[in-house]
């Protein structure tokens, strides 16, 4: 441990001000080729993502959130602050910027970051395509949903649970509606 890890830890927390926090956060961080400053303090453990988090003024705080904080001033605290490098232990403020969860998780999915938006197939195997999939609304977005999956379940509600789905006879009739709506359209345009 260095001289200065040591006098920032002796020193009393009510002593300490915004310039000593800022101080001890830059001297936790190894600043990379792209300009970004990594936190190598404590981070997330493996499902979340690595944001690193610290204790100001006895309470828990994201660095970046914190740097944003110490170096831009007061924000509202329902805001996010957003990684414009893409790096979640970044905690550098020229890096970070405000924005509503609803900008966050449309930032995500924009990058392919979101890792549900990555599945092309469902729990069981059905194929996220467009004649096999249904948007239902959700919170924020619209959720998918697996059309066979949802089918075999109505099936199992309706005859009961030990009930075996047939084949897919409902969706052998939705494509041939398709091919019968396809056909009148195209003898509509040739009359």
């Amino acid at each position: 441990m260095d001289n200065e890890q040591k006098s920032w830890r002796l020193k009393r927390i009510a002593d300490k001000t915004d310039a000593d926090y800022l101080a001890y956060i830059k001297s936790r961080c190894v600043v990379t080729a792209s300009g970004c400053w990594e936190w190598q303090g404590f981070r997330m453990p493996a499902p979340q993502l690595p944001y690193g988090t610290t204790t100001y003024r006895q309470k828990i705080w994201r660095v970046h959130r914190l740097m944003y904080l110490l170096a831009k001033g007061q924000f509202a605290l329902e805001l996010d602050v957003l990684h414009e490098c893409d790096n979640a232990p970044c905690c550098n403020p020229d890096h970070l910027r405000l924005g509503t969860h609803d900008e966050n998780v449309k930032d995500c999915a924009r990058k392919g970051r979101i890792f549900w938006a990555q599945k092309t197939h469902c729990p069981r195997g059905h194929a996220y395509d467009e004649h096999n999939t249904r948007y239902t609304p959700g919170r924020v977005n619209p959720k998918r949903q697996c059309i066979e999956c949802y089918r075999v379940r109505a099936y199992k509600r309706y005859h009961g649970k030990d009930a075996i789905a047939p084949p897919r006879v409902l969706a052998f009739k939705r494509k041939r509606k398709r091919s019968l709506v396809s056909q009148t359209s195209a003898h509509h345009e040739k009359g």
